[in-house]
């Protein structure tokens, strides 16, 4: 890595500590960007002696972090490792070592998220990540096999049923409108991502709308 690719990274790095105190509404600023031209070189520049592909390696570096002001800095800097790992699985570059540390990377923001890590899917996630461990090589780079152990599918079926029926029964305890069968007549106007059909569907007759709440309580319930 030359000059100009680690400024170019710490410039990254920056961006997103200023993003995670500015969405956060508290954190420590100075602390993190001070220490971020020092974690770009530990972890983009190999200054650190470590092999993803053998983890338990002997003659690996081990890095405390002990200046916890500095924690957004290192947690944009695991992010970042991790979006390059996940580029590979992405192009089937694959294997359980590179499935551990993705899911090694992700569980510390879930652990101490709180409010914007505490929605069901990011445990999801990891569950599902933890599986996909089990599914793929655990050293070779080759696709993924079609012979898939049965208890790791058993238990992701398990997963996307209680996924599903865990949707169906939040829904009936958590607002009316899903007992009275009028929640599609809010949710065009006001769905996060709206699409291009989006306005047709606010306007169809109650009915129907009042038949897609019941199509989706069969579909998440039944």
């Amino acid at each position: 890595m030359n000059v100009a690719e680690a400024q170019s990274r710490a410039h990254w790095v920056r961006h997103q500590i200023l993003e995670m105190v500015s969405g956060a509404g508290r954190g420590h600023i100075g602390g993190s960007l001070s220490a971020t031209d020092i974690l770009v070189a530990l972890y983009y520049g190999r200054l650190l002696r470590y092999d993803p592909r053998r983890p338990e390696w002997e003659r690996r570096d081990r890095f405390i972090m002990s200046k916890g002001h500095a924690a957004e800095a290192l947690y944009a800097v695991l992010a970042g490792v991790g979006f390059m790992l996940s580029l590979l699985v992405m192009y089937g570059r694959c294997n359980s070592i590179i499935l551990l540390l993705l899911w090694g990377l992700y569980f510390p923001f879930v652990s101490i998220g709180q409010t914007w890590f505490s929605f069901g899917w990011e445990s999801q996630l990891l569950e599902t990540g933890f599986l996909a461990v089990f599914l793929v090589p655990f050293f070779s780079w080759k696709p993924l096999s079609s012979r898939s152990p049965k208890i790791i599918i058993i238990a992701a079926w398990w997963l996307i049923f209680r996924a599903m029926l865990g949707a169906g029964l939040i829904k009936i305890r958590g607002d009316d409108c899903w007992t009275d069968l009028t929640c599609l007549y809010y949710h065009f106007e006001t769905q996060p991502v709206p699409n291009p059909i989006s306005l047709f569907l606010h306007h169809l007759p109650l009915g129907i709308l009042k038949g897609g709440v019941v199509f989706n309580h069969v579909v998440e319930l039944v």
